[in-house]
C-alpha cells in the first residue's frame, strides 16, 4: 500500500475512533444507560457491542426521532468501521469514499442527536 493510502486510512480511523466515542457518549446518557466498551473503535469488542445497542435502542424511553437518529447514526458507524476493514486489506478508491460518506453521515447525525438530547434534559 502506498504512504498516501496509509496515511488516509490513519486518517479515517481517526475519525471512527472520534464517532465512536460519541456513540459512547450518547448511549450513557440514554434514559437506561447502555454501556460500550471504551477503548479503539477497531477493538474487537465495539463491532458485537454495537450491533447489539442497535437491537435494543428501540426499547429506550425515548421519541422516535431520538431513537431514529442514534440507530441510524450507529448504523452508519457500524458500516464504516466493516469497510475500513476491507480498505486495510486492498486500498480501493470507491471503498474509501464510501467509509467517508458514513463516517460523515454518521457522525452528523450523531451530534444532532446529543444535541438534542441535552437540550430535552
Amino acid at each position: 500500500m502506498s504512504d498516501d493510502a496509509d496515511r488516509q486510512i490513519e486518517r479515517l480511523d481517526r475519525a471512527l475512533n472520534s464517532i465512536y466515542d460519541l456513540l459512547v457518549s450518547i448511549c450513557a446518557r440514554l434514559p437506561i444507560p447502555i454501556t460500550l466498551p471504551q477503548g479503539p473503535a477497531t477493538d474487537g469488542n465495539t463491532i458485537p457491542a454495537v450491533k447489539r445497542m442497535i437491537e435494543i435502542i428501540d426499547d429506550q424511553p425515548l421519541t422516535h426521532q431520538l431513537t431514529v437518529g442514534i440507530w441510524s447514526g450507529a448504523l452508519h458507524w457500524l458500516s464504516a468501521a466493516h469497510l475500513l476493514d476491507m480498505l486495510r486489506t486492498e486500498w480501493d478508491h470507491s471503498i474509501n469514499l464510501a467509509v467517508q460518506l458514513n463516517l460523515t453521515a454518521g457522525g452528523e447525525t450523531l451530534m444532532v442527536m446529543s444535541r438534542d438530547m441535552k437540550n430535552q434534559q
